[in-house]
């Protein structure tokens, strides 16, 4: 239908802007601009390269993932503070590299594939290294006043209402439990009014007095 539109020759006649007009625009010419306009538009990936390979150096800042939050002895090892902001960028950073399978196996570079799996396989080794760690609660040094964080680890013991709850409300809570489950609904006037007139109806029909029955 476009060829129709425009004419397959091209008068002479007519002025000279009108005939490069016209035959510019020809069905040739702009399916070759429609196929370059195409093939310049780049998919957009969420794979990136610079992204990884910064995620792999600070990685490799870090000491060994088993001994990030203890030492080879098993002691307590308290992690510095870019040490922290570190884990934290590349935990957080973790959760926003994740591919579709549709990714994975059509779009994805195959000369970086190395890079992201080992990226891949560390990062989850930090996440459960930093899993560890239940808190982390910001205190005053009394020396120099500067603020500081305590990291408080799993077996560790907490601060804040977590001792008290232990000590206080989870006994009260089970005391509270059984007391309700074994609790009679009557007060005791009542159920020794009751009781005494069970007592006195049994021996009632024991002496066959029928009043009572």
């Amino acid at each position: 239908m476009l060829s129709r539109l425009i004419p397959r020759t091209i008068s002479s006649s007519a002025p000279r802007f009108v005939r490069s007009a016209l035959s510019a625009t020809s069905p040739s010419s702009i399916a070759i601009a429609s196929k370059r306009q195409f093939s310049q538009s780049a998919p957009a990936y969420k794979f990136d390269i610079e992204a990884e390979k910064r995620c792999r150096e600070l990685l490799d800042t870090l000491p060994t993932f088993e001994y990030l939050f203890q030492n080879e002895d098993g002691s307590i090892r308290s992690p510095s503070e870019s040490e922290l902001k570190t884990i934290a960028f590349l935990n957080q950073y973790s959760n926003s590299r994740k591919l579709s399978l549709v990714e994975t196996f059509f779009s994805f570079p195959k000369e970086y594939e190395n890079l992201y799996l080992q990226n891949d396989k560390d990062l989850l080794k930090l996440q459960t290294s930093s899993a560890l760690i239940i808190d982390k609660i910001p205190f005053e040094d009394t020396a120099t006043g500067e603020i500081k964080w305590k990291i408080v680890r799993e077996g560790e013991d907490k601060e804040g209402w977590e001792n008290i709850a232990h000590l206080f409300f989870i006994p009260a809570f089970v005391f509270l439990v059984v007391t309700l489950a074994w609790r009679d609904d009557l007060d005791v006037t009542e159920w020794a009014k009751r009781e005494l007139l069970y007592r006195v109806k049994a021996k009632a029909e024991q002496d066959g007095d029928s009043e009572f029955r």
